[in-house]
């Protein structure tokens, strides 16, 4: 239904039944019988349109409940002497278009969903984005002399998905021993990521110590001896 009387509009190409509503088949009393039903099965069948018009035996015709009945019978369209009745009825229903296109403000969905509000808006799908997925060191374990400094390698591995940039927090455990705070890794399509920072240690650095990388719940260590220089 459109909102002109016609609730679709039929190319000129197509075949159009148009009966009333109700038909008397039967002598009164009996009651007037309904013709969509009889009619759509032999209409879908040989490619007919059912465009209905009002026979003025309904006592709810040109009522809400009287366009609910027609379009869950299945008639294409229906010949309303009232069009501004049956276009206010198709958009508080949320019935769209034929080419299911919002047909009044109404039904027009909030920003980021498609489909006709108000029960039927979803979603639009969104592309995803680059996720870490695994943190990795090059070495778990190594050494550095007192004073001196070493090259460490964090692979950082990503989801497939739309460029995206990481934060990689860094940590040692020991005071004399410097690493960088953080890392800023670019992730794209799904690719690992090799970032290189340098490990230094103090003239009184000694022991050992812990880099740990994290990100999000994602963790990786290595643990480096610390030799006297």
């Amino acid at each position: 239904m459109a909102d002109n009387p016609n609730y679709e509009l039929i190319s000129s190409e197509s075949h159009v039944l148009e009966p009333p509503d109700l038909f008397q088949l039967a002598p009164s009393p009996a009651a007037p019988t309904r013709t969509v039903p009889i009619l759509k099965p032999t209409a879908d069948y040989d490619g007919y349109k059912i465009f209905v018009w009002g026979s003025d035996k309904d006592p709810e015709q040109d009522t809400p409940p009287f366009y609910a009945r027609l379009i869950a019978e299945g008639a294409d369209s229906y010949n309303t002497p009232s069009p501004t009745t049956l276009a206010a009825y198709l958009c508080t229903a949320g019935i769209a278009k034929p080419d299911g296109t919002p047909r009044c403000p109404g039904q027009v969905c909030p920003e980021g969903q498609t489909g006709i509000a108000p029960d039927n808006c979803v979603d639009v799908p969104v592309d995803p984005v680059a996720k870490v997925t695994k943190l990795a060191f090059s070495k778990k374990r190594g050494s550095v002399k007192a004073g001196g400094k070493v090259r460490m390698n964090l692979k950082v591995d990503s989801s497939f998905g739309l460029s995206s940039q990481a934060t990689i927090r860094l940590k040692s455990s020991n005071r004399k021993v410097k690493v960088p705070n953080k890392l800023i890794v670019r992730l794209s399509g799904g690719s690992g990521a090799i970032k290189t920072f340098v490990l230094k240690a103090s003239k009184k650095a000694k022991g050992k110590t812990t880099i740990t990388a994290t990100t999000g719940r994602l963790k990786s260590t290595a643990v480096y001896k610390i030799k006297k220089r």
